[in-house]
C-alpha cells in the first residue's frame, strides 16, 4: 500500500489521494455526498478535533507496521477481504460484514458515512486517507452510494445476486421463506413445526438445496444474515426479499405483456429467413444456378431489377408453393422496393462483375456486340462451353472461368450466343463488387463518423441506419459517406466492412465494443422483460421518463444485468448529458438477436440434392410418373387432406368429408397388383372382361369360348386349361388380400 501523505490531518474532508490505481496523479479528494442525504463538511470538521487525528494517525501507522505496506491488491474488493478475514479469523465473510456493519438498514447501498462508520467500527488500521482511497476506488462513477457489487470481489457479489434473485422467485417474502424451510425440515426428520418467524442453522443449511438452490455456501448465508451472533435468523433479518419479491413480479409482469409481441416478431423473421431458404433451394433443384433461375423466371425484362409484382408473379408460375410475401422481406431487408441478383446471390453477382470489368478493360465495349466479337473472332455465332473458356482464358480472365458459362447458359441449349451477353448493356454494377478489401480506408471512415458526430453510435443510428434495423446496405452506405464528407476508397471500405458479401454491415463493423454491449443488453432484456420498452418502464422506477447514471447502473444490478453497466450507459448515452431518455433506448427493439440458420450456396446445394425428387407437397401433387406403361398405371400421388385448388386427378369426393371414419382398409391400403404388373408365373389367372375396353357398350361380354383362339394360347391351354401369359384382363385376383379389380379404375 502506499504511504500516508502529508498533511493528511489537518482536514478530514479534504485528503490528497495517492491514484496510482486509478492511472492518475496525487489529488484532492472531497467524501461525495449522497443526493438523497445532505451532508455539511462543517459537520465533520467537528466531528474529528485535530486532537484526535493526531492521536488517529499515530495509531493507524503502528498499524500500518503490522499491515503489508508493499502489498497491492488487483481492487479495492479484494483489499476488503483480505481485511476482513484476518479480522474475523476467517468467519467474517464481505456479506456478513454487509449487513452487521455497512447496511444496517437492508437498503441495498451504503453512503460514505455508513462506510467511515463500518470500517471505523472494525478497527480498520489503514488510516483515514487510505481509506477514503478505497472509497474513491469503489465509487468509480462519483454517485456518492455504493452497492455489494461494488463493495466486495465480482465472485462473492455474482453469488450473492444470484442467490437474492433466486429467493425473490421462489419465496412470497421472509416470513413465508422462514416458514417454507420449517415446515419441510419438520416433514423430513418428524419433528413438530413452531410458528415463531425464527429459523436455526441446521433447517436453513439442510432445507435450501431441497428448494431448488444449488449454488452452495449455505452456511455462509446463513451466519451472514446472523448479524447478531444468536445461532438464528429473525424475519427482519430478511427483509430484504420482499424488494426482491417486488422485483421479481414487476419482471414477470412486464414479461407477460412482451410475451405474445415478440413470439410474432420472432416468428416473422424466422419464417423469411426459411422461405429465402426453402426459395433458393428450389431454384436450384430446378434450374441449377441461382443466375439461370433469374435470367430465365424472374427477370422476364432483363432489367436485372426484380419488383414485388414481379416476384409474385414468378413464384405463382413456376408453382413455388412457399410465404411469398416472408420471401420478398428476405430479400428486401434495405425496404427499397426492389431486389438485385446481388441480393439473391452476391458470389454470383460478384463474378460476372468481375467479367464485366475485365471485358471493359480489355476491348473497351460500348454494347454486349463487342464483347461477344471478342470472344469469337471466327464468327462462329455459337460457341460452345470449352471453345468459350478457352478464349477468355486466352485473353487474361482466369477466375472461377468455367462457372461463367454455365450461368450464362440460362436456356439450357449447351452453348453460349449473343443474346446471352445482352444483360450487360442495362446492368449498373456496383463498385464495390469490383473493389479490393481496404482496411486504412476503412479505418478513416470510422474516424470522420466520430468526428462528424463525436458518437459513434449517434453517427450510426443518424447517418446510417435511420430505420433502426441494425442494417446499413450500400445506398446508405453511400449517403453517409456525403454526409460526413469521406472522400477516401468509399469501395474498398464497404468490402473491408462487408467481409460474407450479405449487401449489408451493422453495428458491429463500425464500432464492435459498443455493438457487444448494447447486443447483450438487448438479449438480456428480451429474456428477462419481453423487450426494451417493458424493460426501461421497470427500471425506471419512479416514472421520470429518463434514468441517470446511478438509477442506470443500481437498476441493472439488482435485476441481474452481467454486463459493464457504465460502458453500457455511455454507448446510450449519445448526447453526452449523463441520462437516458426513452427514445435512447427504444431502438433496440428493431434489432434481430436470433441466430438465423445459414444460407450460403454449400447447404442450399446440400439441401437441393435431398429435396429432389420428392419437393414440397403442393409440388407433388402436380408431379406424375409412369413407371411402366398402360392403362391406369400412373402413380398418383396421396390426396389426403388436399386443399380445393389441388388438380382432379388428386382428388376424391370424402377429402373434406365429416362423416365417420371408415374401416381398416384407409388406415392398412391393400396390396394388390395393377395392370402394369403382371406375374406370369401364377396360374390362379381368369379370364374376364378387360378392363379398359373400347367396344360397343351394347355388346355382350365375352365368354371364355367366344375368346379368340392362337397357335400359342392353344399350346399353353393344353396343360393347365387357362392361360399363361398376360394379356388386358388378367388380373392375379388373390382372394388372401382381397383383390377384385384393377386398382385405379374409373
Amino acid at each position: 500500500m502506499s504511504p500516508m501523505p502529508e498533511g493528511a490531518h489537518e482536514y478530514p474532508h479534504q485528503i490528497p489521494v495517492a491514484n496510482e490505481q486509478l492511472g492518475g496523479s496525487s489529488s484532492s479528494f472531497s467524501p461525495p455526498t449522497s443526493p438523497k442525504t445532505s451532508r455539511s463538511n462543517v459537520g465533520l470538521q467537528g466531528r474529528y478535533s485535530v486532537g484526535t487525528q493526531a492521536k488517529a494517525q499515530l495509531v493507524a501507522m503502528h498499524a500500518l507496521s503490522e499491515w503489508d505496506k508493499n502489498h497491492e491488491f488487483e481492487t479495492a474488493g479484494a483489499e476488503l477481504k483480505a481485511f476482513f478475514d484476518k479480522q474475523g479469523g476467517g468467519s467474517l465473510s464481505c456479506l456478513k460484514a454487509w449487513f452487521k456493519h455497512f447496511d444496517k438498514e437492508q437498503l441495498g447501498t451504503i453512503t460514505y458515512k455508513e462506510f467511515d462508520h463500518g470500517l471505523t467500527a472494525l478497527n480498520y488500521p489503514a488510516g483515514r486517507d487510505h481509506q477514503l482511497k478505497v472509497w474513491q476506488l469503489m465509487d468509480d462513477d462519483h454517485s456518492g452510494a455504493i452497492s455489494f457489487d461494488e463493495f466486495a470481489v465480482h465472485r462473492d457479489s455474482e453469488l450473492w445476486s444470484k442467490f437474492r434473485r433466486w429467493c425473490g422467485s421462489r419465496f412470497q417474502g421472509p416470513k413465508d421463506m422462514i416458514h417454507q424451510l420449517k415446515v419441510h425440515y419438520g416433514s423430513v426428520n418428524g419433528l413438530e413445526v413452531n410458528t415463531d418467524d425464527v429459523i436455526h442453522e441446521r433447517e436453513f443449511v439442510q432445507s435450501l438445496p431441497t428448494f431448488g438452490w444449488e449454488g452452495g455456501s449455505e452456511d455462509m448465508f446463513f451466519h451472514a444474515f446472523d448479524v447478531d451472533d444468536q445461532g438464528c435468523i429473525w424475519f427482519r433479518h430478511l427483509k430484504w426479499i420482499e424488494v426482491e419479491v417486488r422485483r421479481f413480479k414487476n419482471k414477470e409482469n412486464a414479461k407477460r405483456r412482451a410475451q405474445k409481441l415478440a413470439s410474432l416478431k420472432s416468428r416473422s423473421n424466422q419464417e423469411s429467413q426459411a422461405a429465402l431458404n426453402d426459395f433458393k433451394a428450389f431454384l436450384k433443384r430446378h434450374y441449377g444456378p441461382l443466375f439461370r433461375a433469374w435470367r430465365k423466371c424472374l427477370d422476364h425484362d432483363g432489367s436485372m431489377t426484380l419488383q414485388r409484382a414481379e416476384l409474385f408473379k414468378a413464384c405463382k408460375a413456376i408453382n413455388w408453393k412457399g410465404d411469398a410475401r416472408a420471401l420478398w422481406k428476405a430479400l428486401d431487408h434495405d425496404n427499397s422496393g426492389a431486389t438485385t441478383i446481388e441480393e439473391l446471390d452476391p458470389h454470383c453477382a460478384q463474378l460476372l462483375a468481375n467479367f464485366k470489368a475485365w471485358a471493359d478493360d480489355t476491348c473497351n465495349p460500348k454494347t454486349h456486340s463487342d464483347i461477344w466479337d471478342m470472344l469469337d473472332p471466327n464468327n462462329r455465332k455459337k460457341l460452345s462451353y470449352s471453345y468459350f473458356i478457352k478464349q477468355c482464358e486466352a485473353r487474361g480472365f482466369h477466375k472461377k472461368v468455367k462457372m461463367l458459362p454455365v450461368m450464362l447458359d440460362w436456356q439450357d441449349k449447351k452453348y453460349i450466343q449473343e443474346k446471352d451477353l445482352d444483360f450487360f448493356d442495362v446492368w449498373r454494377v456496383p463498385p464495390w463488387l469490383n473493389a479490393t478489401p481496404n482496411p486504412q480506408a476503412a479505418n478513416a471512415f470510422r474516424k470522420h463518423l466520430v468526428a462528424k458526430y463525436g458518437h459513434s453510435l449517434k453517427a450510426w443510428r443518424v447517418a446510417m441506419d435511420k430505420d433502426c434495423s441494425n442494417s446499413c446496405n450500400w445506398h446508405e452506405f453511400q449517403e453517409a459517406s456525403k454526409t460526413i464528407r469521406f472522400h477516401g476508397d468509399l469501395a474498398g471500405a464497404w468490402l473491408s466492412l462487408d467481409v460474407d458479401l450479405s449487401g449489408s454491415i451493422s453495428l458491429e463493423e463500425i464500432d464492435p465494443s459498443a455493438h457487444a454491449s448494447l447486443f447483450l443488453f438487448k438479449t438480456w432484456c428480451d429474456q428477462e422483460f419481453g423487450g426494451l420498452r417493458h424493460a426501461f418502464r421497470v427500471l425506471d422506477a419512479d416514472a421520470s421518463g429518463f434514468l441517470t447514471l446511478k438509477e442506470f447502473k443500481c437498476a441493472c444490478k439488482n435485476y441481474g444485468f452481467p454486463g459493464d453497466c457504465n460502458h453500457l450507459f455511455f454507448c446510450l448515452d449519445q448526447g453526452n448529458e449523463r441520462t437516458l431518455q426513452t427514445h435512447e433506448v427504444f431502438f433496440l427493439d428493431n434489432w434481430r438477436t436470433e441466430e438465423d440458420p445459414p444460407a450460403n450456396e454449400k447447404e442450399d446445394s446440400i439441401r437441393g440434392r435431398n429435396l429432389q425428387g420428392c419437393g414440397r407437397p403442393g409440388d407433388r401433387m402436380l408431379e406424375y410418373s409412369t413407371p411402366n406403361p398402360g392403362p391406369g398405371a400412373y402413380n398418383v400421388p396421396s390426396s389426403f387432406g388436399a386443399k380445393p385448388s389441388c388438380p382432379v386427378p388428386g382428388r376424391h369426393g370424402g377429402t373434406f368429408s365429416m362423416g365417420a371414419r371408415c374401416g381398416d382398409s384407409c388406415v392398412k391400403p391393400q396390396k394388390g397388383l395393377g395392370p402394369a404388373k403382371y406375374v406370369p408365373s401364377v396360374e390362379n389367372m381368369i379370364l374376364r372382361k378387360p378392363s379398359w375396353s373400347f367396344a360397343d357398350p351394347g355388346s355382350r361380354p365375352m365368354s371364355a369360348r367366344d375368346a379368340p383362339r392362337s397357335a400359342m394360347s392353344v399350346g399353353a391351354r393344353q396343360a393347365t386349361g387357362r392361360p399363361t401369359t398376360p394379356g388386358p384382363g388378367a388380373y392375379f385376383t388373390s382372394e388372401r388380400e382381397g383383390n377384385s379389380g384393377p386398382k385405379f379404375s374409373m
